[in-house]
């Protein structure tokens, strides 16, 4: 025996074969079972296992990186002779570790990997596996992403990813929904549910596929998260922002009936006379361009039919400060809400800044909404933008409102809470649309430093989780968050940098118990400071930029 070697750069070869020939099994043989590829797993973790003595998660001295290695060990062999436990009232006794918890083998691959993932979701609490504290985790996406990790497009090998629709079972469904006892058909949904398995008591799988087709398991784990219950249209709601609807957040798993907007910009551009800046676009439903409606008091008051809200238009710069001619970073910024520009609610305003007009369409679609902020001749980056409202009692984010599953009703809060002029409506649904930007006419962009599609390769859908969000998931685009969060921004006496507070919190471990980060701690014991970084924190291109950082 020689001592364990912590590896950075292990290689895991496996060789999956028929025994009866020693051929090697096709990607596509009824035998093979591949529904998780390391590549899927390394979007989250950059290396599967960590690399040990770095603040990353590491296990099995980093050695073991592969989905197609851990199935090797961790089968339903590992029960045997292992410390059980039974639970109270859903809860274990976290003091002690076990691997057999309430009958369920935990070691069996499905089981761990699916509750170390739902984590603080999962309805018995308690688990401790050897000495991973399962509920402990937190998930930086929807749970319900089931494609996040069982993925068969290219280029990740995973022939069978799709096996958790098509081959339904007791063990990986009941790996996430640990309420259930499939023996009596009795327990909990999921937290906060009492439905129990609605196919009552099941002795094996062989109904699992019957009863559970494949467009029914998809359409159960449709990631909607629901309205915060504490938004301001609803009587003792004290957040006016936040999200007053559902929220779906991911475009390859959208409600029945749900349409997808983007946001189209042509241009961007500062009157050299007024110095109002400007920006053209158009606004799609589902890749087509639609048309505003003709606003009339008596007649039509949203800017399309089957919405209600709109998102905003924005504009970011810099101007001198501290004796810096030309700042890097945007330290002034400027909106305009489309749907007041659209009814004329702005050229009434007392604030200058904040009136403007809406024009068009132009022959091809396009809209021209231009602002009253006043860019002056020595700013630098100018950059306009769409997308961004979330305020739900002034600036209601673009809902939709035609969907059964989605009722809108009208606002429950005290009519002295609310703004004239505004639908004043909850419900319905917000289909995540990524903002989008453009730099302005005659001006140079602010530096690249991160990029969008490095955030969601983890969170899916910038801002939003599978039972809360975070500015409604309207402010979605990681290379935008520097517009508000600016170099002046400060927030409960910590920075709202979005350099500093988006470093610490992905390095909340790496600040230890010393210096806790509890910017927006709502308890004394539920912060930014518990949330575990799932990859490896020493590699900066995880986020940024190659060479930027």
């Amino acid at each position: 025996t020689v001592a364990a070697v912590p590896m950075t750069y292990p290689a895991n070869v496996i060789y999956d074969f028929i025994p009866a020939t020693g051929a090697a099994v096709a990607a596509t043989d009824p035998g093979q079972r591949l529904i998780a590829d390391v590549a899927s797993c390394n979007e989250c973790h950059g290396k599967l296992g960590g690399i040990p003595g770095t603040e990353s998660q590491a296990f099995h001295g980093g050695s073991r990186q592969d989905p197609k290695y851990c199935v090797m060990c961790h089968t339903d062999q590992r029960k045997f002779g292992a410390n059980a436990q039974t639970s109270t009232n859903n809860t274990f006794d976290a003091t002690k570790s076990a691997t057999v918890f309430d009958g369920v083998n935990v070691a069996d691959l499905p089981v761990p990997i699916h509750r170390v993932h739902k984590g603080e979701m999962l309805v018995k609490k308690g688990y401790n596996f050897g000495g991973v504290l399962l509920n402990e985790t937190k998930f930086p996406q929807d749970i319900r992403n089931c494609t996040k990790c069982h993925d068969d497009t290219a280029p990740k090998v995973a022939p069978q990813g799709s096996n958790y629709k098509n081959v339904p079972s007791r063990l990986a469904c009941g790996a996430c929904h640990d309420g259930i006892d499939f023996a009596k058909g009795t327990g909990t949904t999921n937290a906060g549910a009492t439905t129990g398995h609605a196919g009552l008591a099941q002795p094996d799988d062989t109904l699992c596929a019957t009863c559970h087709k494949p467009e029914g398991i998809v359409a159960a784990h449709v990631p909607v998260s629901p309205p915060n219950p504490a938004n301001s249209l609803l009587l003792g709601g004290t957040n006016a922002n936040t999200n007053a609807a559902w929220i779906a957040s991911s475009s390859k798993s959208l409600p029945a009936g749900a349409i997808q907007v983007s946001y189209d910009i042509k241009s961007v551009s500062r009157n050299a006379t007024t110095k109002n800046p400007s920006i053209v676009f158009r606004m799609l439903q589902n890749g087509v361009a639609v048309p505003f409606n003709t606003y009339s008091a008596t007649g039509k008051t949203e800017i399309w039919d089957n919405f209600m809200g709109s998102p905003s238009v924005y504009f970011v710069y810099s101007v001198p400060q501290d004796g810096i001619t030309a700042p890097s970073d945007f330290n002034v910024s400027a909106s305009g809400y489309i749907r007041s520009l659209w009814n004329g609610i702005y050229p009434s305003s007392a604030n200058a800044a904040s009136k403007g007009t809406l024009t068009g369409p132009d022959a091809s679609g396009y809209y021209t909404a231009t602002i009253g902020a006043i860019v002056p001749d020595n700013a630098v980056m100018l950059t306009g933008g769409i997308g961004y409202t979330y305020g739900v009692v002034n600036t209601l984010p673009l809902t939709q409102t035609n969907l059964a599953d989605y009722p809108v009703v009208a606002a429950t809060a005290p009519a002295a809470s609310l703004t004239a002029g505004m639908l004043n409506k909850t419900g319905g649904l917000i289909v995540i649309a990524t903002d989008n930007q453009k730099v302005a006419t005659n001006y140079t962009a602010r530096r690249a430093v991160v990029e969008d599609k490095r955030c969601n390769a983890c969170h899916e859908e910038l801002g939003v989780f599978t039972e809360e969000s975070f500015h409604a998931g309207q402010r979605n685009d990681g290379t935008t968050c520097s517009w508000c969060h600016k170099p002046n921004q400060t927030s409960s006496g910590w920075s709202a940098d979005s350099a500093y507070f988006v470093h610490a919190i992905h390095g909340a471990s790496k600040r230890g118990a010393a210096a806790p980060f509890t910017w927006h701690a709502t308890t004394t014991t539920s912060s930014f400071a518990n949330v575990g970084y799932p990859g490896v924190l020493a590699n900066c291109e995880t986020c940024h930029l190659p060479g930027t950082y």
